[in-house]
Protein backbone atom coordinates (compact mmCIF):
# COMPACT_ATOMS: atom_id res chain seq x y z
CA UNK A 1 0.00 0.00 0.00
CA UNK A 2 1.04 3.59 -0.61
CA UNK A 3 -0.55 6.60 1.08
CA UNK A 4 0.37 10.19 0.26
CA UNK A 5 -1.20 12.89 2.41
CA UNK A 6 -0.96 16.61 1.60
CA UNK A 7 -1.83 19.26 4.15
CA UNK A 8 -1.92 22.93 3.27
CA UNK A 9 -2.03 25.59 5.98
CA UNK A 10 -0.79 29.19 6.23
CA UNK A 11 1.10 29.21 2.93
CA UNK A 12 2.81 25.86 3.64
CA UNK A 13 2.15 22.38 2.32
CA UNK A 14 3.19 19.32 4.29
CA UNK A 15 3.55 15.94 2.62
CA UNK A 16 3.42 12.66 4.56
CA UNK A 17 4.17 9.37 2.81
CA UNK A 18 3.42 5.91 4.22
CA UNK A 19 4.41 2.77 2.35
CA UNK A 20 4.32 -0.97 2.72
CA UNK A 21 7.84 -2.10 1.89
CA UNK A 22 6.43 -5.19 0.18
CA UNK A 23 4.55 -2.94 -2.26
CA UNK A 24 7.30 -0.34 -2.66
CA UNK A 25 10.67 -2.12 -2.47
CA UNK A 26 12.73 1.06 -2.02
CA UNK A 27 10.68 3.67 -0.11
CA UNK A 28 13.72 5.90 0.42
CA UNK A 29 14.22 6.16 -3.34
CA UNK A 30 10.52 6.97 -3.74
CA UNK A 31 10.94 9.88 -1.31
CA UNK A 32 14.04 11.07 -3.16
CA UNK A 33 12.19 10.91 -6.49
CA UNK A 34 9.21 12.84 -5.09
CA UNK A 35 11.52 15.47 -3.61
CA UNK A 36 13.31 15.87 -6.96
CA UNK A 37 9.98 16.27 -8.77
CA UNK A 38 8.80 18.86 -6.25
CA UNK A 39 12.08 20.75 -6.73
CA UNK A 40 11.48 20.84 -10.50
CA UNK A 41 7.95 22.16 -9.93
CA UNK A 42 9.29 24.75 -7.47
CA UNK A 43 11.96 25.92 -9.92
CA UNK A 44 9.41 26.25 -12.69
CA UNK A 45 7.04 28.25 -10.49
CA UNK A 46 9.81 30.44 -9.12
CA UNK A 47 10.69 31.45 -12.68
CA UNK A 48 7.13 32.69 -13.10
CA UNK A 49 6.47 34.27 -9.69
CA UNK A 50 9.93 34.93 -8.26
CA UNK A 51 11.83 33.06 -5.56
CA UNK A 52 8.98 32.72 -3.09
CA UNK A 53 8.76 28.93 -2.78
CA UNK A 54 10.92 26.85 -0.45
CA UNK A 55 11.12 23.06 -0.11
CA UNK A 56 12.21 21.66 3.23
CA UNK A 57 13.28 18.03 3.48
CA UNK A 58 13.08 15.96 6.64
CA UNK A 59 14.89 12.99 5.11
CA UNK A 60 17.82 11.64 7.09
Amino acid sequence: ALTIHFQSYVNKVKLVISVDEESVPDPRQLCIDIEECLAKIKNSLNKKIGDKIEILSTQK
